[in-house]
């Protein structure tokens, strides 16, 4: 059973225990933070790179249980934020730590995509824009059309997602207060 409510908070609490206020977020310095490694794809040799079972990126653990994230850095850069996002997604949300099948793959993989969009747009910070649209999302936030599209279309979802828990929306309340 997919848990969005539970990625949402986790998404809130890793950008307030990081002290998160600037957009786009910078990756390497919050996988520093987490003691996690960013490892390109681009460190391999092509050959290898050719085997990979995704395109975009994953997470391993290394033998002394450090979590290491492999990403595809010929994408997109929108892309790539993403697929970090989604793989801090995965470690915040302990997926990495669990024996996985068919079904339960696609439930964690909707869990650490609803965490990738809620650290890489906020709706906190979606809801200060002037004029919300996709396009607009999108150049603030560093992230692809798409991706603006998906976070317009949870909007309401993920804030009522991190209410639902007795959450008090203080990033948007606190912005409220300074207008």
């Amino acid at each position: 059973m997919k848990n969005f409510v539970r990625a949402t908070e986790e998404a809130y609490l890793f950008l307030e225990e990081n002290n998160v206020s600037n957009f786009p977020l910078n990756f390497p310095y919050l996988a520093n933070r987490m003691d996690v490694e960013l490892m390109p794809y681009s460190k391999f040799p092509e050959e290898c790179v050719a085997h990979l079972y995704t395109q975009d990126g994953f997470t391993v653990l290394t033998d002394d249980g450090v979590p290491k994230i492999i990403y595809n850095d010929r994408k997109p850069i929108h892309r790539v934020n993403f697929t970090i996002a989604h793989e801090i997604g995965h470690i915040k949300l302990g997926h990495i730590y669990k024996k996985i099948n068919t079904l339960f793959s696609y439930v964690i993989e909707q869990e650490a995509n609803c965490f990738a969009r809620n650290i890489l747009a906020p709706f906190h910070e979606v809801l200060k824009l002037k004029n919300i649209t996709p396009t607009t999302i999108s150049n603030h936030f560093k992230i692809s059309i798409e991706a603006s599209h998906i976070r317009l279309k949870y909007l309401s979802t993920d804030m009522y997602n991190y209410r639902k828990n007795g959450n008090k929306m203080r990033f948007y309340f606190n912005y409220k207060e300074k207008i």
